[in-house]
């Protein structure tokens, strides 16, 4: 029997037609399965809200980062601006920082899409008089949930004794924004802020080409409203490089002893509220099929909230 070029290009059609027909399903399927895994838990939000009520709050999940408007300083009285000058000479003779950051003047409409938060600028010893006063003014901050898939492991910071507020606690990694008229400023953009403050923190780029969910949330004690993203993978080679600095040590979490973890009393409630927004969320980056013990993600969440 004869095959022409002909014969070979018919079979060639047909196989890739064959092709077509079982793979595109299963394509179809995948697909599915990862867009189902990032979709939350019914109602998560407010269970997680009702757990942590007075201690954390989250208000939605957003799509895109918010618009930042800046609306001139943020007013202090005249003893307020005498305490803030006392304790700009004390972080002088410290040598530690005192960033610019931003105050939100008001909540926005959280059913916008994309948010629009307007602020107010201060620097830390600023904000430091207010607090010492008893104010707690909204900073506005942003946060990640780090994990290593190949490893299995979550990434989290044991704040340090020398920070301004939860010495010695377990975090996500994060911090306040700086405006555009600080210095090394965050351009108005909350992902470059939680860039910038995991890089100063323990020298690792982050980066992502689809962003995970994010949410916008509040430490309610401190009074921080929070831009967190959901989920972001480091290179296991990048956490053999990492350096602590004064505001904390990286601390790795197996993922098969987070359920125990998570029951520590040592966490900001922030934190917690984070890591049980990714749960929620089926631990977006984690891995397909990740499991917490023998648990999925959603089980874990389901089983402390």
């Amino acid at each position: 029997m004869t095959i022409d070029a002909t014969d070979n290009w018919v079979t060639k059609v047909l196989i890739e037609e064959a092709l077509r027909i079982i793979v595109r399903p299963a394509g179809q399927r995948i697909l599915k399965i990862i867009k189902r895994k990032w979709k939350p838990e019914t109602h998560w939000e407010s269970r997680i809200n009702k757990k942590y009520e007075g201690y954390f709050k989250v208000f939605n999940s957003i799509s895109e980062e918010p618009n930042i408007e800046i609306d001139g300083k943020y007013p202090l009285t005249k003893s307020q601006k005498s305490a803030a000058t006392a304790i700009r000479r004390k972080l002088r003779t410290d040598g530690r920082p005192n960033d610019q950051h931003a105050i939100l003047t008001d909540l926005p409409n959280w059913g916008d899409s994309p948010l629009t938060l307007h602020v107010k600028t201060l620097d830390f010893a600023d904000l430091k008089a207010l607090r010492n006063e008893g104010h707690r003014p909204m900073v506005l901050s942003s946060c990640v949930v780090l994990l290593c898939r190949k490893s299995k492991e979550l990434i989290v910071q044991r704040r340090s004794v020398h920070v301004d507020t939860y010495k010695n606690a377990l975090h996500t990694f994060g911090g306040a924004f700086i405006p555009p008229s600080g210095v090394d400023p965050d351009r108005k953009k909350l992902s470059k802020t939680v860039k910038r403050e995991v890089n100063e923190e323990i020298q690792i780029s982050i980066d992502w080409k689809n962003p995970p969910p994010m949410i916008m949330s509040q430490e309610v004690k401190t009074g921080f409203i929070q831009l967190v993203v959901l989920g972001v993978n480091i290179d296991e080679e990048s956490l053999i490089k990492y350096n602590n600095n004064w505001e904390g040590d990286l601390v790795k979490i197996k993922y098969s002893q987070l359920e125990g973890i998570l029951h520590d009393q040592s966490w900001v409630h922030s934190g917690i509220g984070h890591i049980l927004s990714w749960l929620a969320y089926g631990a977006p980056n984690a891995g397909l099929m990740a499991k917490f013990g023998d648990l999925s993600a959603r089980e874990l969440f389901n089983k402390i909230v």
